[in-house]
């Protein structure tokens, strides 16, 4: 699961308010951002007038994300979609009680396998 990305994939339906959302990507551990891209309302009307070809393409960002469950505003008549990136692996030494006499034992540790098959 080294190179595992977890997307998720949000529409909200509601024709006039924004939609707060609890997000959750519980069981995998992200990184400090995710990819965010989106499809709404502003990008629709400039496509229908001709506008600028930035204004018509899915608008692409970063979004902080410093926890496995965050709320988040889907603005209305939208698709959005979060990319979440794995937490970097970290070498771990083994506890002392482990260790061979005279020797270090390290273990690299990354998401735990199956943690996305809840």
């Amino acid at each position: 699961m080294a190179n595992t990305i977890l997307i998720e994939l949000w529409t909200d339906l509601a024709a006039s308010k924004l939609a707060w959302t609890l997000v959750g990507v519980g069981g995998f551990g992200p990184s400090t951002d995710a990819t965010l891209r989106s499809y709404g309302i502003p990008r629709d009307e400039a496509t229908q007038t001709n506008g600028t070809s930035q204004a018509q393409h899915i608008a692409a960002t970063n979004c902080p994300v410093v926890v496995a469950n965050f709320n988040y505003a889907f603005p209305p008549y939208s698709l959005t979609l979060f990319a979440f990136a794995p937490t970097a692996p970290q070498l771990v030494a083994l506890p002392a009680d482990q260790q061979p006499v005279g020797q270090f034992i390290f273990q690299l540790q990354g998401q735990p396998r199956g943690a996305l098959r809840d």
